[in-house]
């Protein structure tokens, strides 16, 4: 007979190889061995126990969530759980007692989806095991969802993550601070330069956050390249806001004929209208034209309507005019908007960059040499055939010296060369001189020609304000009373004329000098003798100085005779 434990109903005889022949148990409630006195592999979940009565205590099958075929009892765990199936063996990098996560370094979004690696580089990861959406946790300054790459902004990829970057942002592109993720080498604006976007290219200054280019050419008259933002300057508007009157603005064809405004006191604005085809513009008053090199890469800006439909645009609906030269640009340029019968506000900056569309195009030097002495500013008002215009508010940014509410960096402060002076190098130095004649702030200067006689001359003529006994335009002669050869180069080239109360003199092949215009009655290369029908002893040469006078001989010698 045999012994079951409660789980078999019948026995069998044994049939297995080497076993003798006897009765053995047909196990039930999944349970395993000759008396039924274990569990069936992979039905490990609960201990196994003798059936009774009331319970058959049949051995439940460990959950591994079919990623695995073995398991055992574990004791502990069935006290702590109420589940003693423990899974071996874990497929499809599966883990844990039931094979219910990834093992490590392996993740899945939800439980149908299957185990991947995290493969989180192990350079940039804090740890190598990733969350449930396959993000790693990445060292400072480390991006990437497998922690393989520098932040924007980050660069050095290494075992402490990345450093960051020390990029300016008013220097950076776009104002955006990024570098290369290998050398930090910022990624700067036009016209900046330097590891960090943190200084102007040479020839370029007054960094600015608002500028594209970020630093604006040194102009310097066109004598220097190095210059830096000068101190102590505030921005200024020239402004017309046409509350009382047309505040000097007036009108004008294209062509140059003059065309009435008209002034609305209502509306506070003024009107052009276009007699014929030729359009009509607004000519700025005196009060913006002249020096304003300080708006140089600020805005104009203004408010216009047209009285009708159809506005056509030119190339020259903006125009700036001055010293020579002129620049213009379509009413749209810039992002502003066609003209409409809707007052709307425009606005230009006062730069030669081709994304500014000024034509022709013009370099820095050539753009600010026009704002330097500009002469005309005209807003084109008329865009139909005898059409309508209205303006109001117009605003030019400029600067001042002097601290006020916005400081300027857009005003320069020159290195000048030798032979220039002024903030600007408007000025010729001490001892030099305009090489052209009245030619103004952009003319060359020279050194003054004065043959080592004076440090200093006329700035525009050249002519030398002479020393050391010299004259003549270039101090090349020696002045009245004196003698030498003044291109000698020395102070000591005019020396006095040996001749009473300093008289003129030349001096002779031989070396000796000869006074010319000598008194009357005295004679001789230093008029030191009295002359034939004279007498006397101008040299004191027999007693006291006697001036020579003339013989009174009462008619009675022959005043052609030699020492009469």
């Amino acid at each position: 007979r045999c012994r079951c434990n409660g789980h078999a109903s019948e026995c069998v005889r044994s049939t297995g190889q080497g076993l003798e022949e006897r009765q053995v148990c047909r196990c039930e409630h999944n349970t395993d061995g000759p008396n039924c006195e274990r569990c069936l592999p992979f039905y490990n979940d609960s201990p196994w126990q003798r059936a009774t009565n009331d319970d058959a205590h049949e051995c439940q099958p460990c959950n591994c969530n079919h990623f695995s075929d073995r398991c055992f009892f574990d004791e502990e765990m069935y006290a702590q759980t109420g589940h003693g199936g423990h899974c071996l063996d874990c497929r499809d990098n599966t883990a844990g007692p039931h094979c219910e996560r990834c093992k490590d370094d392996y993740y899945r979004r939800d439980v149908n989806d299957r185990c991947r690696s995290c493969d989180c580089n192990p350079t940039g990861s804090e740890v190598t095991q990733c969350d449930t959406t396959g993000r790693c946790r990445c060292k400072p300054g480390v991006t990437g969802d497998k922690c393989d790459r520098c932040m924007p902004n980050y660069f050095e990829f290494g075992p402490n993550g990345c450093r960051e970057c020390e990029c300016l942002v008013e220097g950076s592109r776009d104002n955006n601070p990024e570098c290369l993720p290998d050398t930090g080498t910022c990624q700067c604006k036009e016209n900046v330069e330097g590891q960090n976007c943190d200084q102007c290219k040479p020839g370029f200054f007054g960094m600015h956050l608002d500028d594209p280019l970020g630093c604006l050419s040194c102009f310097c008259h066109g004598h220097s390249s190095i210059c830096e933002s000068a101190r102590g300057y505030s921005q200024m508007l020239i402004e017309s806001d046409f509350i009382s009157g047309s505040g000097g603005w007036t009108g004008q064809t294209r062509s140059g004929d003059d065309v009435e405004l008209e002034f609305n006191a209502v509306t506070e604005k003024i009107g052009i209208s276009a007699p014929s085809v030729d359009a009509s513009y607004f000519i700025a008053p005196e009060k913006y034209l002249g020096n304003q090199l300080f708006t140089y890469n600020q805005y104009l800006t203004f408010f216009l309507r047209v009285g009708e439909k159809g506005a056509r645009a030119s190339v020259q609906d903006v125009v700036l005019e001055g010293d020579g030269l002129k620049v213009s640009t379509p009413i749209y340029s810039q992002g502003n908007p066609a003209p409409r019968t809707l007052e709307q506000e425009y606005r230009f900056r006062l730069h030669e960059h081709p994304s500014y569309q000024w034509s022709p195009a013009v370099t820095a030097f050539q753009f600010q040499r026009i704002l330097s002495n500009l002469t005309a500013l005209k807003i084109r008002g008329s865009f139909t055939t005898q059409g309508f215009g209205f303006l109001d508010s117009v605003k030019l940014e400029s600067g001042q010296r002097g601290w006020g509410s916005l400081s300027l960096s857009s005003v320069e402060q020159c290195t000048c060369p030798d032979g220039y002076v002024g903030q600007f190098c408007e000025s010729c130095a001490p001892g030099f001189f305009r090489e052209t004649e009245d030619g103004g702030p952009f003319s060359r200067c020279i050194p003054c020609d004065c043959n080592g006689h004076s440090d200093a001359c006329d700035i525009n003529t050249g002519r030398c304000i002479c020393q050391h006994n010299t004259q003549g335009d270039h101090c090349e002669q020696c002045a009245s009373g004196y003698y030498g050869y003044a291109m000698g180069g020395t102070p000591e080239d005019c020396q006095a004329c040996p001749c009473p109360q300093q008289g003129e003199c030349i001096q002779l092949l031989d070396g000796d000098v000869a006074c010319l215009n000598c008194e009357e009655g005295t004679t001789g290369n230093r008029c030191d003798m009295c002359a034939d029908g004279y007498y006397g002893d101008p040299m004191g040469l027999h007693g006291p100085s006697r001036q020579c006078s003339k013989c009174t001989c009462n008619e009675n010698i022959d005043p052609n005779a030699v020492a009469n």
